[in-house]
């Protein structure tokens, strides 16, 4: 990136995200308005200290559940600076290029730390 003056901007998170597609969400057993992906972390940013991985999905942010990708922003903008938020997040339990029939999810909780 650096030698093509291509910069990547993160959230204050140390995270990027996209929508869920319908086919992402079909196979999670979920509707695609009920959560968004990341699509990167941050080595050494708060997500990546929480523990989330590019490829979670985050269903929740402090209990309330994430509708899209605009919806996400609203809920981390509003955890005030030096705060801790409990996200809920869906990992694929096995990597889909080795295992592309195997579909099955965990859900865990993680705490984000806000900036």
């Amino acid at each position: 990136l650096k030698q093509r003056e291509l910069e990547v901007t993160f959230s204050r998170f140390g995270l990027m995200w996209e929508n869920l597609t319908a086919a992402q969400a079909a196979d999670m057993n979920r509707r695609a308005d009920e959560g968004v992906l990341v699509t990167m972390v941050a080595v050494g940013g708060p997500g990546d200290h929480a523990g989330i991985r590019p490829l979670d999905a985050v269903l929740e942010v402090n209990g309330v559940r994430v509708k899209n990708f605009s919806h996400f922003s609203l809920l981390l903008d509003a955890i005030p600076s030096q705060s801790k938020a409990p996200l809920l997040l869906l990992r694929r339990l096995k990597d889909p290029n080795l295992y592309p029939d195997q579909n099955s999810w965990n859900s865990l909780t993680v705490e984000l730390e806000a900036r």
